[in-house]
């Protein structure tokens, strides 16, 4: 890893540090105002606040689990099947609210645990998503759009506007070149709007275009 790639995985590991401690914050305001429930439905269809927080836990262990499989030097996949990983969000998804925070609030922290005390082969590893081998070196951006995007998911008042600049434009970059080299051009609309918006767009987010976003 040479100096540029290891300050560019110092910017995403801050990075989503920085949208992991934000999340856990508003968290925090929810439980304590005690108005909101695990129950309250989100802005995914058939999916409850439980349901999206507890997906956020599962997929920090994932992470780890990957993390902890390349230290030393396994390739792991992230869920073992598709249908546990939905198994074990909807057997959590019903507990009270501040049992699921804490649940997140452990998955962040033993994943960027497993973050500051991997060595160089580690980070030099891959771990196995649905997309394929996937370099453990960007990791930390994928969970930060996890993080981002499913804190907007919530429906709890987040939205595309409050996503950091920087996190945007990380994010944009790197999906308007993954766009590139499946899809047709991006529509004139979507190229024209806010960057953020545009973003949302590219993760099939974003209302309000009449062109249909990407699938994946």
């Amino acid at each position: 890893m040479d100096e540029t790639e290891r300050r560019r995985l110092d910017a995403d590991v801050a990075g989503c540090a920085s949208s992991h401690q934000s999340l856990l914050t508003s968290l925090d305001a929810i439980v304590g105002d005690d108005v909101i429930t695990s129950d309250v439905l989100s802005s995914l269809p058939g999916w409850t606040v439980g349901h999206v927080l507890t997906h956020l836990a599962r997929n920090g262990d994932a992470f780890r689990h990957m993390i902890e499989g390349a230290a030393a030097g396994e390739l792991r996949p992230m869920y073992a099947t598709a249908l546990t990983r939905d198994l074990d969000i909807a057997a959590g998804a019903s507990r009270p609210l501040s049992e699921i925070v804490s649940d997140v609030r452990r998955s962040v922290w033993a994943l960027e645990s497993a973050w500051a005390t991997l060595g160089a082969e580690g980070w030099a590893g891959f771990g196995l998503t649905r997309h394929g081998n996937v370099a453990v070196t960007e990791f930390p951006w994928r969970r930060r759009r996890e993080v981002e995007v499913h804190r907007m998911d919530l429906g709890l008042g987040y939205t595309v506007e409050q996503w950091p600049v920087d996190y945007v434009e990380t994010d944009l970059a790197r999906s308007l070149a993954d766009y590139a080299e499946d899809g047709p051009e991006v529509p004139g609309e979507v190229a024209s709007a806010p960057p953020a918006r545009r973003l949302a767009w590219l993760l099939g987010r974003q209302s309000g275009f009449a062109s249909p976003p990407p699938t994946f």
